[in-house]
């Protein structure tokens, strides 16, 4: 009896300015091949930014494109925003639900837009935001 499992990810990233940086496949152990699903992040111009409360307020707009021939389950959004090559906020899956990262399920060939934000205590200089199904 042969078995599938589809629950690999490969998660591409795209920096604010920047281009999409890929990442090897994950290996999933017990399974005779390697399963990659690759999601590209592809932002649409600089972010929008605020101050207050003591801190910033950072959102990105954005495309999610699932170029499989597999369904993304539970994809969200997340971004870690640099201070001088120095983390300085981020968000998590938890937070897509409630600052705009969930996206849902995303079929084959099909893509999301999405604007995610989260907060930096200081003004980031570069945002690096990724997009990634259930683990």
């Amino acid at each position: 009896m042969r078995r599938r499992l589809l629950g690999g990810a490969v998660v591409l990233l795209a920096g604010c300015g920047g281009g999409a940086a890929t990442v090897s496949p994950t290996v999933i152990t017990g399974t005779p091949a390697v399963v990659s699903q690759p999601l590209t992040v592809a932002l649409h111009g600089q972010p929008s930014r605020s101050f207050g409360g003591g801190r910033w307020h950072v959102c990105d707009t954005g495309t999610v494109s699932n170029a499989t021939t597999l369904l993304a389950r539970d994809v969200r959004v997340v971004a870690t925003y640099y201070d001088h090559g120095v983390v300085d906020g981020q968000t998590t899956r938890d937070d897509a639900a409630s600052n705009g990262g969930a996206l849902g399920d995303i079929p084959p060939g099909q893509s999301r837009d999405f604007t995610a934000c989260g907060y930096s205590r200081n003004e980031p200089d570069r945002d690096v935001v990724s997009a990634a199904p259930a683990p």
